[in-house]
């Protein structure tokens, strides 16, 4: 969980010393591990402190396509987990940052001993000639980092000219 000096050196006249504490990626879902630091010398009394070392595992999102379109379309959202862990299943709250282009499901579980689930993602026709609107979805669950995907929503509105018959002519300007 941590990596910390095997010894340092107070120096003389010095009453302490400082030095880091590296975060060591276990690459394991497991929350805030805490970490006691001892220190000792001949002739004093040893201390220890607890430090805190925060997870920062992050779930994945992946999408079946980049992008679909606002009439009837669809895609899959697969949010994978850093690790198996077979004695939980996990709940991932999904949000859609602009509800008028693109619905997701509010929650998706991963069940115990998975990996990762799927959900379907639903455009929305809304009947504005927008163009291709880039929307964020965003997972978030218990002592997962928030992660975030872009998906596209192609617009099917088109841009309708009509011109009335005009008579013009050519000495008018």
């Amino acid at each position: 969980e941590a990596d910390a000096p095997t010894s340092v050196v107070i120096q003389a006249g010095a009453s302490s010393v400082s030095f880091s504490i590296d975060g060591v990626d276990d690459n394991l879902q497991d929350g805030i591990q805490l970490v006691t630091v001892t220190a000792s010398a001949a002739g004093y009394v040893a201390s220890a402190a607890t430090v805190d070392v925060i997870d920062q595992e992050s779930l994945v999102l992946t999408l079946s396509a980049p992008q679909m379109s606002e009439l009837g379309g669809s895609l899959t959202l697969t949010v994978t987990r850093a690790v198996l862990d077979p004695d939980s299943p996990l709940d991932v709250s999904l949000v859609s940052l602009d509800t008028d282009e693109l619905t997701v499901p509010a929650t998706v579980t991963i069940p115990a001993g998975e990996t990762s689930a799927s959900v379907i993602l639903t455009a929305v026709d809304d009947d504005v000639l927008d163009g291709v609107q880039l929307v964020t979805v965003t997972a978030t669950a218990t002592d997962y980092v928030t992660s975030g995907i872009a998906v596209g929503v192609t617009d099917h509105e088109t841009l309708d000219v009509t011109v009335a018959d005009v008579e013009v002519r050519e000495d008018e300007g």
